[in-house]
């Protein structure tokens, strides 16, 4: 018996649902949701439009009448998140955790996700950018030494990148003027250790997660600045 109410209790409800979904579908609410990733704009669709466009809609959209559509955000400078946010064009902006922490610092913007974690008191994941070099390198002793060196980053479009960037400028260091030599790794983190252990470059940026994670074992033979 209470199976049974149980069930009628639901059927109820996803009839209400539903009529109300109907009654209201001439003022169904739109949700553009702006999304960047280093790939194309058929790259982009493919991996994020089923759970952003697709997937919300389906289940969302029901329950408070709205729909979700992706638009694709460019890095050129009229098709920003940031410009398309100002001329009304999208309502959300979407990227992974660590590009996400350089939005936050330059357009002092809040993560919801992050921002609900920490109101209901629980805790926020953090990545940070790690600055490294080989112990053996006795020239490296701060950042004001990194003028002249050979300096190892992940690619242009990276949280470290553009962290390290930051960091080098407040201490007075160009990157592209003062470095001897600018490495791009792309995601591959692994080979900029190795160069930095085999002296091929003098310092690295990395992410800290993946040095942590991935290569604790070769932590006592760096230096951090």
């Amino acid at each position: 018996r209470n199976e049974m109410r149980s069930l009628m209790v639901w059927l109820a409800v996803a009839i209400a649902l539903q009529l109300l979904a109907g009654s209201l579908s001439a003022d169904v609410k739109e949700y553009r949701v702006g999304i960047w990733y280093p790939t194309t704009k058929e790259g982009v669709m493919s991996l994020y439009k089923p759970v952003f466009q697709d997937y919300l809609t389906r289940v969302v959209g029901p329950i408070l009448n709205v729909k979700f559509t992706v638009i694709v955000v460019d890095l050129e400078a009229d098709l920003t998140a940031e410009k398309l946010i100002e001329s009304n064009q999208i309502d959300f902006f979407y990227s992974m955790a660590g590009r996400m922490a350089c939005v936050e610092v330059e357009y002092d913007w809040i993560v919801i996700a992050s921002a609900r974690a920490r109101a209901l008191g629980k805790e926020v994941g953090a990545q940070g950018t790690i600055i490294y070099s080989h112990k053996s390198n006795t020239d490296i002793t701060s950042i004001k030494d990194f003028k002249g060196k050979r300096i190892g980053l992940a690619h242009m479009l990276s949280a470290s990148f553009y962290l390290s960037k930051q960091v080098l400028q407040e201490q007075g260091v160009e990157l592209f003027r003062d470095a001897a030599e600018v490495v791009f790794y792309g995601n591959d983190y692994g080979s900029q250790l190795q160069d930095v252990l085999g002296d091929k470059i003098d310092v690295g940026f990395t992410a800290s997660t993946v040095l942590y994670q991935r290569y604790a074992d070769t932590i006592p033979q760096l230096n951090f600045h």
